[in-house]
């Protein structure tokens, strides 16, 4: 009984490597409405592009890029996507923390970035039926999203692929 007790105490502390698969959100389910900055209308046809990164652990890196242009009432839909992967919850760092930005472009006016921030709805959530929105009002100018430095920060560990092709996970 002694014998199988140290080896168990060992494995509890997190010497040996247990991979844990979980569910992950890709892209988040919601819709981005985007407003003019001047009239306050709705502006169709602007482009808005959703990429997922890692907060930690360090470095930050992009992972995924979504576009998709607004329709007549300044609206862009996107479906949520998972995947499962496999994450080290017994070693440091061993748990990837995924966020999301936003950023909207269109012409005449300055581009935004905004952070996505998603909320996991809950059983018994007193609104658990409505969906995520961003709200981005857009100034006018000439701004694109790699004019925006935060923003533009984590584009160069990004390869060439068009954005509107999804980034497979490293």
């Amino acid at each position: 009984m002694r014998a199988a007790l140290f080896p168990a105490l060992l494995f509890s502390a997190g010497c040996c490597l247990l991979p844990w698969p979980r569910s992950a959100l890709l892209r988040p389910a919601g819709v981005v409405v985007v407003r003019d900055g001047t009239t306050g209308a709705p502006l169709p046809g602007a482009k808005v592009t959703v990429r997922r990164f890692n907060l930690g652990p360090p470095p930050a890196t992009e992972d995924r890029r979504y576009l998709a242009r607004t329709d007549l009432q300044g609206r862009a839909a996107f479906t949520a996507l998972t995947s499962r992967e496999w994450v080290l919850p017994l070693m440091m760092h061993g748990v990837p923390q995924w966020a999301f930005d936003v950023c909207v472009e269109s012409t005449g006016h300055a581009a935004e970035a905004r952070t996505w921030l998603i909320q996991r709805h809950w059983q018994g959530a007193l609104d658990a039926d409505a969906e995520p929105r961003l709200v981005v009002t857009l100034p006018p100018g000439a701004r694109t999203c790699r004019e925006i430095p935060a923003w533009n920060e984590l584009l160069v560990q990004v390869d060439s692929r068009p954005p509107s092709e999804s980034r497979p996970a490293r």
